[in-house]
């Protein structure tokens, strides 16, 4: 038996760090590992428009594809993801890994970590660890779905370097009725652990949307601080809104957070938050 679990790790340089999601495979089909030359200079999948990233690889890249049959699971195969309580169905499955399983900011890794100790005898790990350069997923037949994920690690010492060395993102963002007036939300963040070069925040931006539609209802640049309410009337009564926010320096923008509240595909109801009746 090979036991294979796929890491997703957040804000650390070391392979000891915290992971943010692990994913146990289970049902495991077939591994294909490809070791290839690396580019050298090349930009980094997860950047954004306002980023401009180039990565420089002093090593190898891998290439891993991986085939594995999803099934129901009566236990909770997410193994520590904070926004997903249970991930069982197939159909929990798949969202959990399109959701969480891609890099989204430079602070993401990923570690994928193969043990194969009971065939070999041999109490030891194959481990890969770095930026992944593609993560793509292909279902390949009906439920029970075969699953054939593809993953390119950028291994060995990677460089990277950004324009401007622009602030995080944001963190512990909040969005609440505020009550009173018709149609008003409060958003509220904290600063983000790093502010770029600078090391110092100007100003924040805030993009607001309707939650059904995906459309940006409103936007507010150059905000001071946490807290921002929108204007009475700014959204339908009710209407159900998202917001993501982006600190900027003297450097520049700094990167978009993702949207909040964050998106439960598995509910019944929108996601989101009403504005105010």
């Amino acid at each position: 038996m090979v036991t294979i679990t796929l890491h997703k790790v957040i804000e650390t340089d070391e392979e000891t760090g915290s992971d943010q999601f692990t994913y146990t495979i289970n049902n495991f089909n077939s591994i294909n590992i490809d070791v290839r030359t690396p580019i050298s200079p090349m930009p980094l999948p997860e950047e954004t428009s306002e980023e401009n990233v180039l990565v420089k690889v002093e090593g190898n890249t891998t290439q891993i594809s991986l085939s594995w049959t999803l099934v129901a699971s009566d236990t909770d195969l997410g193994g520590g993801g904070k926004q997903d309580s249970a991930v069982q169905t197939v159909r929990e499955q798949l969202l959990y890994l399109s959701k969480n399983m891609q890099g989204s900011s430079l602070q993401h890794r990923f570690m994928l970590k193969i043990n194969y100790s009971e065939l070999t005898g041999v109490n030891d790990d194959l481990t890969y660890f770095g930026f992944v350069n593609n993560i793509s997923f292909d279902t390949t037949s009906g439920s029970p779905i075969t699953l054939m994920a593809r993953l390119t690690f950028l291994e060995g010492s990677v460089v990277t370097t950004m324009d401007g060395d622009t602030p995080f993102p944001p963190t512990s963002i909040g969005l609440t009725d505020p009550g009173g007036a018709t149609g008003r939300v409060t958003s509220t963040w904290t600063a983000p652990t790093y502010k770029g070069g600078a090391d110092a925040i100007v100003d924040y931006d805030l993009e607001f949307f309707n939650t059904t539609t995906g459309a940006i209802r409103s936007k507010k640049y150059g905000q001071a601080s946490s807290p921002f309410t929108n204007p009475d009337d700014t959204f339908d009564a009710n209407e159900y809104i998202q917001v993501r926010i982006r600190a900027n320096s003297t450097d520049g923008k700094g990167i978009w957070s993702a949207k909040y509240p964050l998106t439960d595909e598995t509910a019944t109801t929108p996601d989101g938050v009403q504005a105010s009746p």
